[in-house]
């Protein structure tokens, strides 16, 4: 049988349990669902997401973070991907594919066009802030 599935005996051998290596030789992976083996070249991108409404109160609702999230990259008209790339039909439709909406955060298979950020632009200021990348609106509550 294998470790982590039914029958693994033991202390973390049945379900949610955990297969433990050193982080950075980390090739293996257990999840609830399915053990994985790494490709060396594996690798995802990270975006924190920031929603507020104009006051400036923070949007707790997931799906209205993914909703404004959507909007403000893949709006046809005024979605960051069509004001800021190339990028023809089928390649937003592969984008879209490699995307996962997290709440707080999304992973990529790949960078998202648009919100490469130039670091020496976004230094911290005084109070230890960063900017982002406005999707909606400008940023002002607009």
């Amino acid at each position: 049988s294998s470790p982590g599935g039914r029958g693994g005996g033991g202390r973390g051998g049945g379900r949610g349990g955990s297969y433990e290596k050193p982080f950075p030789q980390a090739r293996d992976v257990l999840s609830n669902l399915l053990p994985c083996q790494l490709s060396p070249g594996f690798k995802f991108y990270q975006y924190s997401v920031d929603c507020a409404d104009k006051r400036g109160k923070l949007i707790d609702s997931r799906l209205r973070r993914f909703q404004l999230f959507n909007f403000g990259l893949f709006d046809p008209k005024a979605g960051l991907v069509r004001r800021k790339t190339n990028l023809n039909e089928r390649q937003i439709k592969e984008l879209k594919k490699v995307i996962f909406f997290q709440g707080s955060y999304v992973l990529s298979a790949r960078p998202i066009p648009g919100l490469e950020l130039d670091l020496e632009d976004f230094k911290p200021d005084a109070n230890g802030n960063t900017k982002g990348v406005a999707l909606v609106g400008g940023g002002d509550g607009s």
